[in-house]
């Protein structure tokens, strides 16, 4: 039975880098995805002037 949680501790290494890698990467994707997503929403809902479109 130990060599089960090895050969699983095994394969959990390597994705621990590359968890590592993308929680970078994707941290940066969501930051600009998370950027232009709340300035299009604000905008779709609200007009320039301030007023609400869903009014």
């Amino acid at each position: 039975m130990s060599t089960e949680p090895t050969s699983i501790e095994g394969s959990v290494t390597p994705p621990t880098s590359i968890d590592s890698k993308n929680s970078g990467v994707g941290a940066s994707i969501q930051t600009k995805e998370t950027t232009p997503g709340k300035r299009k929403a604000p905008p779709q809902r609200f007009n320039a002037n301030g007023d609400i479109l869903e009014r």
